[in-house]
């Protein structure tokens, strides 16, 4: 299965000017069948996401099966966030849920139906493309050692993982199906936005899940070391590095989840150099 990960990318403008319609026309995804929506690594993106009701006349339009992805929130947004989760889940067809920690998945198993994922912040394995003795070795994802307990006690579907290595070990004892991000693998995020603080006084400035205007809709950077042929991408609260395909042994991938950030960027004529 072919996805499209539109997590923490697309906002209310994007359904207006079309630039979701041209978005999956460009993706140059074959047989693309399902859309994420929502985030992987903010929460107050996740709680500000102004879209609902034209992805759902959109859904109408073109019915895409959807994925509602929910990051970690701390407890001073959790009542707002169960709140906006509960939203989400009656106004849009979600088949399926992708959570990030065990709280949520806890909290989903008990309060709904649904189908449940466990997310990339479940796979805490060390990945870095600047120490090549990581990215070139072979990977097990450390936490296939507990995935038999998360199967025990939830409705897990699916693990989705990171393309941390240039080969990724799937053996298990579980038949899970098994998702993998491309092209970008992430490298580190954290609960304080470079961003969010671009416009905030001096004394308040890089406050852990501090209220935004969204500014990484319209900003991200791109570091370089002239030493080095890779780049790192700070997307929102996350540094990414771009990947290609690893080798997959002992098991098989089930969905792609590809991240269109350049396509994207290039759509909205912000001149990224790709």
């Amino acid at each position: 299965m072919n996805c499209l990960n539109l997590c923490d990318l697309i906002e209310v403008k994007d359904f207006q000017n079309k630039t979701l319609e041209e978005l999956i026309s460009v993706s140059d995804i074959a047989d693309l069948e399902r859309l994420y929506i929502g985030s992987y690594f903010c929460s107050q993106y996740f709680l500000m996401m102004d879209f609902i009701d034209e992805l759902s006349l959109f859904l109408k339009k073109t019915p895409f099966k959807l994925t509602l992805v929910i990051p970690v929130f701390t407890e001073k947004d959790l009542i707002s966030a169960k709140e906006k989760i509960d939203f989400i889940l009656k106004e849009l067809p979600v088949d399926e849920v992708t959570v990030n920690d065990v709280g949520m998945l806890s909290a989903l198993s008990l309060d709904y139906s649904i189908r449940l994922n466990l997310g990339r912040l479940f796979f805490k394995d060390e990945r870095d493309i600047r120490a090549q003795y990581l990215y070139q070795k072979t990977t097990h994802p450390a936490e296939f050692g507990r995935i038999d307990d998360y199967f025990k006690q939830y409705p897990v579907y699916c693990a989705e993982l990171d393309p941390i290595s240039k080969v990724i070990d799937l053996q298990n004892d579980t038949d899970i199906r098994v998702a993998l991000h491309e092209p970008f693998c992430y490298l580190t995020t954290g609960n304080i936005c470079k961003y969010a603080s671009v416009d905030i006084k001096t004394d308040h400035k890089f406050r852990p899940n501090a209220p935004c205007k969204k500014e990484c809709q319209k900003i991200h950077e791109i570091y370089t070391p002239d030493s080095s042929d890779y780049k790192l991408y700070r997307i929102g609260r996350t540094i990414y590095f771009p990947t290609t395909k690893p080798q997959i042994v002992n098991g098989h991938i089930d969905r792609t989840v590809f991240f269109p950030f350049f396509e994207l960027m290039k759509i909205r004529k912000e001149g990224v150099n790709v």
